[in-house]
């Protein structure tokens, strides 16, 4: 399958611009390339589940990305081998499964030993699933994780991610209630320590708190709480943040009008407060706060009118009795930004065009082609501060 973009007419190079995709007889994807990319390989096992892909830099270190599931088709170990091409297309023969052992054996030693050999294998992630029989295996029992109380049956729950650049490991572990909800999940750190989030939840399943409890190597620990309060919609109103013992803070605020769009939203205990205006097609049409207000105008205000959701013009105050400052906006028939000639005063009539901004043509993907700005370039005079060309590599920049 080739997908051929506008830009392939004028430059008919399909490295550069073609979208190529390529399927087996059981209609899986097994070749694809992105344009100004080297193709990625995809292979699959006898149960039709990923389980090798190559892209480009991989293959110029003759490395594999693999995938090894267990028995319910679910991820348990990913990361790089060293197959060679020829051994890891075999693994369409047949099912690449992980299975867990008893000690600290396998794969990086977690435990799981893969049904298909792999060469020189770097693991990156190991998930376990179902129950917490992991926490006494390597890595995991230096960090006395707790025993689950209800089922975790289907579930992730615990997880071994490398940190890339160093030796490192981080070991995790998920915690659920009987909705099969997420109430704590504990996190080592590579520097030692352990970082736990702990959540309540509403009869509705939004959270309503968020304990995080960040203990040190040396065990001292630090806890923030985040508190969420809901209206009869379950729309957040309020986010309230207490550290250790000091008194809470509000963070934000919100009321919402009839529509259910957002009002008022209120920062840092009530202290900054905007409100939010909208048209009939829900478009947003102006901020009003005390430090800052703008306006948008999309089929009225002081450019030509637009229909199709484009900004015609737009104005904004910073602070109370402020000069007026806005743009006005051109587009070309496609819809792409072609002017923005800025004014000032009520009607934008004022020191107009000092900061104007020019797109001065695209090519047939939508790249920006050329841009002028214009800006102070003296103590009283305005023009010219950017005339820019952009050229391009196919969809890539190259120069400017």
């Amino acid at each position: 399958v080739f997908v051929l973009p506008p830009g392939y007419q004028d430059h008919p190079d399909l490295d550069l611009y073609a979208y190529i995709y390529r399927y087996d007889y059981l209609d899986r994807l097994v070749y694809k390339k992105l344009p100004g990319c080297a193709p990625s390989y995809l292979v699959y096992d006898a149960a039709h589940r990923l389980v090798f892909s190559q892209d480009g830099c991989q293959r110029n270190d003759s490395l594999w990305s693999f995938f090894v599931y267990d028995v319910y088709g679910r991820v348990v170990v990913e990361g790089e081998c060293s197959n060679s091409d020829k051994h890891v297309r075999t693994a369409g023969e047949t099912v690449v499964l992980g299975t867990l052992m008893e000690g600290d054996t396998g794969l990086a030693y977690s435990g799981y030993q893969s049904s298909f050999d792999l060469v020189d294998p770097c693991v990156y992630v190991v998930n376990y699933y179902d129950t917490y029989d992991f926490r006494t295996r390597n890595g995991f029992s230096a960090y006395n994780f707790p025993e689950g109380t209800v089922s975790a049956i289907g579930n992730l729950t615990g997880s071994i991610l490398c940190t890339h650049g160093s030796s490192g490991f981080i070991y995790s572990a998920d915690y659920y209630d009987i909705n099969k909800r997420i109430v704590k999940s504990l996190s080592s750190r590579v520097n030692g320590g352990m970082d736990t989030y702990a959540t309540e939840y509403s009869f509705q399943g939004s959270p309503l708190s968020v304990l995080h409890t960040h203990t040190d190597s040396s065990g001292y620990s630090l806890t923030e709480r985040y508190t969420y309060t809901y209206d009869h919609s379950s729309r957040l109103t309020r986010v309230s943040h207490q550290y250790d013992n000091n008194p809470s803070v509000l963070l934000l605020e919100h009321t919402y009008d009839e529509l259910g769009r957002l009002q008022t939203d209120k920062l840092d205990n009530g202290i900054y407060a905007t409100d939010y205006a909208y048209n009939i097609r829900n478009w947003l049409t102006g901020i009003e706060g005390g430090k800052f207000s703008q306006s948008l105008h999309y089929t009225d205000g002081l450019g030509v009118p637009c229909y199709n959701g484009n900004i015609s013009s737009m104005t904004w105050k910073s602070g109370a009795g402020a000069t007026p400052r806005g743009y006005k906006f051109s587009y070309d028939r496609l819809g792409r930004l072609t002017d923005a000639e800025y004014g000032e005063g009520p009607s934008l009539s004022v020191n107009t065009n000092r900061f104007n901004e020019q797109v001065t043509g695209y090519d047939k993907m939508g790249n920006i082609l050329g841009l002028k700005r214009y800006g102070q370039t003296s103590a009283t005079g305005y023009d010219v501060i950017d005339d820019l060309s952009l050229s391009y590599a196919g969809n890539r920049l190259k120069k400017v």
